[in-house]
Protein backbone atom coordinates (compact mmCIF):
# COMPACT_ATOMS: atom_id res chain seq x y z
CA UNK A 1 0.00 0.00 0.00
CA UNK A 2 1.45 3.33 -1.06
CA UNK A 3 1.38 6.18 1.43
CA UNK A 4 -0.10 9.35 -0.03
CA UNK A 5 1.91 12.34 1.19
CA UNK A 6 -0.04 15.33 2.40
CA UNK A 7 0.55 18.74 0.80
CA UNK A 8 3.18 20.84 2.50
CA UNK A 9 2.59 24.39 3.64
CA UNK A 10 4.72 27.48 3.17
CA UNK A 11 5.23 27.69 6.94
CA UNK A 12 6.37 24.05 6.95
CA UNK A 13 8.89 24.81 4.20
CA UNK A 14 10.20 27.97 5.86
CA UNK A 15 10.80 26.04 9.08
CA UNK A 16 13.41 24.03 7.15
CA UNK A 17 15.44 27.04 5.98
CA UNK A 18 18.16 29.28 7.37
CA UNK A 19 18.76 32.89 6.39
CA UNK A 20 22.10 33.81 4.81
CA UNK A 21 22.34 37.44 5.97
CA UNK A 22 25.02 38.43 3.45
CA UNK A 23 22.86 37.44 0.44
CA UNK A 24 19.30 37.38 1.78
CA UNK A 25 18.94 33.78 0.57
CA UNK A 26 16.69 31.41 2.49
CA UNK A 27 18.76 28.24 2.26
CA UNK A 28 16.98 24.89 2.28
CA UNK A 29 18.25 22.52 5.00
CA UNK A 30 16.08 19.53 4.10
CA UNK A 31 16.69 16.75 1.56
CA UNK A 32 18.58 17.58 -1.63
CA UNK A 33 18.45 15.85 -5.04
CA UNK A 34 21.48 14.71 -7.07
CA UNK A 35 21.68 18.12 -8.80
CA UNK A 36 21.92 19.99 -5.50
CA UNK A 37 18.37 21.38 -5.40
CA UNK A 38 16.10 21.05 -2.37
CA UNK A 39 13.32 18.50 -2.67
CA UNK A 40 10.16 17.73 -0.76
CA UNK A 41 7.16 15.42 -1.04
CA UNK A 42 4.02 17.33 -2.01
CA UNK A 43 0.66 15.85 -3.04
CA UNK A 44 2.11 12.38 -3.50
CA UNK A 45 5.18 13.25 -5.56
CA UNK A 46 8.69 14.58 -5.07
CA UNK A 47 9.18 18.15 -6.29
CA UNK A 48 11.90 20.75 -6.10
CA UNK A 49 11.26 23.18 -3.26
CA UNK A 50 12.27 26.27 -5.26
CA UNK A 51 9.81 25.34 -8.02
CA UNK A 52 7.04 24.91 -5.46
CA UNK A 53 7.79 28.28 -3.84
CA UNK A 54 8.07 29.96 -7.27
CA UNK A 55 4.67 28.56 -8.30
CA UNK A 56 3.07 29.74 -5.06
CA UNK A 57 4.64 33.20 -5.42
CA UNK A 58 2.85 33.57 -8.78
CA UNK A 59 -0.41 32.32 -7.25
CA UNK A 60 -0.36 28.86 -8.86
CA UNK A 61 -0.17 25.30 -7.66
CA UNK A 62 2.87 23.41 -8.89
CA UNK A 63 0.70 21.11 -11.01
CA UNK A 64 -0.49 24.16 -13.01
CA UNK A 65 3.03 25.23 -14.06
CA UNK A 66 4.02 23.75 -17.45
CA UNK A 67 7.14 21.56 -17.41
CA UNK A 68 8.84 23.85 -19.95
CA UNK A 69 8.77 26.70 -17.40
CA UNK A 70 11.94 26.64 -15.31
CA UNK A 71 12.70 28.20 -11.96
CA UNK A 72 15.43 30.80 -12.41
CA UNK A 73 17.51 31.56 -9.32
CA UNK A 74 18.51 35.22 -9.63
CA UNK A 75 20.97 34.66 -6.75
CA UNK A 76 22.48 31.58 -8.50
CA UNK A 77 22.18 29.58 -5.25
CA UNK A 78 20.55 26.17 -5.83
CA UNK A 79 19.42 25.82 -2.21
CA UNK A 80 17.75 29.26 -2.09
CA UNK A 81 13.96 29.21 -1.67
CA UNK A 82 13.47 32.97 -1.16
CA UNK A 83 10.55 33.90 -3.45
CA UNK A 84 12.17 37.29 -4.14
CA UNK A 85 15.15 35.45 -5.68
CA UNK A 86 13.08 33.11 -7.89
CA UNK A 87 11.55 33.82 -11.30
CA UNK A 88 9.71 31.70 -13.84
CA UNK A 89 11.46 31.56 -17.17
CA UNK A 90 12.63 29.59 -20.17
CA UNK A 91 15.73 27.45 -20.50
CA UNK A 92 17.15 30.08 -22.85
CA UNK A 93 16.72 32.86 -20.28
CA UNK A 94 18.26 30.64 -17.60
CA UNK A 95 21.35 29.99 -19.75
CA UNK A 96 21.79 33.71 -20.38
CA UNK A 97 21.47 34.41 -16.64
CA UNK A 98 24.25 31.88 -16.03
CA UNK A 99 26.47 33.40 -18.72
CA UNK A 100 25.95 36.91 -17.33
CA UNK A 101 26.94 35.63 -13.89
CA UNK A 102 30.04 33.90 -15.31
CA UNK A 103 28.75 30.41 -14.53
CA UNK A 104 28.84 29.10 -18.13
CA UNK A 105 31.51 29.62 -20.76
CA UNK A 106 30.42 32.33 -23.20
CA UNK A 107 32.33 30.47 -25.91
CA UNK A 108 29.85 27.63 -26.16
CA UNK A 109 27.02 30.05 -26.88
CA UNK A 110 29.22 32.05 -29.26
CA UNK A 111 31.69 30.97 -31.92
CA UNK A 112 34.03 28.66 -29.94
CA UNK A 113 33.49 25.36 -28.16
CA UNK A 114 34.74 24.94 -24.55
CA UNK A 115 38.02 23.49 -25.91
CA UNK A 116 38.55 26.56 -28.10
CA UNK A 117 37.75 25.12 -31.55
CA UNK A 118 36.42 27.65 -34.06
CA UNK A 119 32.75 26.85 -34.67
CA UNK A 120 32.39 29.33 -37.55
CA UNK A 121 34.23 26.97 -39.93
CA UNK A 122 31.77 25.10 -42.19
CA UNK A 123 31.19 21.58 -40.88
CA UNK A 124 32.52 22.34 -37.37
CA UNK A 125 29.12 21.94 -35.73
CA UNK A 126 27.11 18.75 -35.81
CA UNK A 127 23.39 18.97 -35.05
CA UNK A 128 22.20 16.17 -32.78
CA UNK A 129 18.44 16.41 -32.71
CA UNK A 130 16.77 18.92 -30.44
CA UNK A 131 16.91 19.85 -26.78
CA UNK A 132 13.86 19.54 -24.49
CA UNK A 133 13.29 23.25 -25.18
CA UNK A 134 13.10 22.52 -28.93
CA UNK A 135 16.42 24.12 -29.86
CA UNK A 136 18.99 22.24 -31.93
CA UNK A 137 21.70 20.46 -29.92
CA UNK A 138 25.21 21.34 -31.03
CA UNK A 139 28.34 19.24 -30.88
CA UNK A 140 31.79 20.41 -31.90
CA UNK A 141 32.75 17.99 -34.67
CA UNK A 142 36.48 18.44 -33.96
CA UNK A 143 35.98 17.44 -30.31
CA UNK A 144 33.93 14.44 -31.45
CA UNK A 145 36.66 13.36 -33.86
CA UNK A 146 39.35 13.68 -31.16
CA UNK A 147 37.21 11.63 -28.75
CA UNK A 148 36.62 8.95 -31.39
CA UNK A 149 40.38 8.75 -32.13
CA UNK A 150 41.15 8.30 -28.42
CA UNK A 151 38.52 5.55 -28.10
CA UNK A 152 39.88 3.80 -31.19
CA UNK A 153 43.44 3.95 -29.82
CA UNK A 154 42.31 2.68 -26.38
CA UNK A 155 40.76 -0.36 -28.04
CA UNK A 156 44.01 -1.14 -29.81
CA UNK A 157 42.69 -0.06 -33.20
CA UNK A 158 39.95 -2.72 -33.18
Amino acid sequence: MRHEAAPVSLDGLLARTVLAPETGCLLWTGPVDASGYGRVHHNGRTVRVARLVMAWSYGYEIEDVPSRVLTRHLCHQRLCVNADHLRAGSAWANVHDCIAAGRLPQAWVGDRCPRGHDLTVPGAIRRNGTSPAGRPKRTCDLCRRERDRRRWADRGGR
